[in-house]
């Protein structure tokens, strides 16, 4: 039934209105891929601040209780989860397009993106901590390295993302600017740790949600 009304639409088009169509379709995909890169964006910020909310609830907790190591690994379950429902959106993305889901560069993406995070994070802390000794909590240098990262991928992917590119290298200004100022302000690591979590995931909502309205 559905493939007989297919064929009697198809052939109801005009050729003036076929040619309409596909000259339309380059348009339909690259809206697509804006919305569902406003989208990721939009995951994104709701799991970069939950890595924050996590450390400002468990720090205190685990080093009272001998168990500091685990501070190293708070941050995975959450960037595993970003990983997944990114891969599970543009693999989404490819199946209403109908293209091969590219699985595999999604995936040596987003390790790219975490090594990348994982390089600045520690850049980050080596100089001003370390060099320049200034004492600011984890999570104003961390909000720091979101920055540079967020800002380092929209410079990156400029070419391939066009607006949301340019959308995420705005919003990585604002997450630096943002730990910068958590930083100078000298608040403690709970207060820098909320402060941080809401500036950096809005930033990266704002971007995402701009991305989304570009399609």
């Amino acid at each position: 039934m559905a493939r007989r009304f297919g064929a009697s639409m198809a052939q109801a088009m005009t050729p003036h209105e076929a040619l309409d169509a596909l000259s339309d379709l380059p348009r339909y995909e690259e809206r697509l891929e804006a919305r569902t890169a406003g989208l990721t964006f939009m995951l994104w910020g709701f799991a970069i601040a939950g890595i924050f909310v996590t450390y400002t609830a468990a720090a205190d907790w685990l080093e009272d209780n001998d168990a500091a190591w685990a501070l190293a690994a708070l941050w995975v379950p959450w960037v595993a989860a970003g990983s997944a429902f990114t891969a599970m959106l543009w693999t989404s993305h490819a199946i209403t397009l109908r293209r091969d889901p590219a699985k595999e560069h999604g995936m040596r993406i987003s390790l790219v993106i975490t090594l990348l995070f994982l390089v600045l994070a520690a850049g980050v802390f080596g100089i001003l901590d370390v060099l320049l000794g200034v004492e600011w909590t984890i999570n104003s240098l961390m909000a720091v390295a979101s920055g540079l990262c967020a800002a380092l991928l929209g410079v990156w992917q400029r070419k391939q993302w066009g607006p949301g590119a340019r959308n995420l290298i705005v919003a990585g200004l604002g997450m630096l600017a943002a730990g910068l100022t958590i930083g100078l302000t000298g608040v403690g690591p709970t207060a820098a740790g909320l402060l941080a979590a809401s500036a950096v995931g809005t930033a990266w909502m704002v971007a995402g949600a701009c991305t989304y309205r570009s399609g």
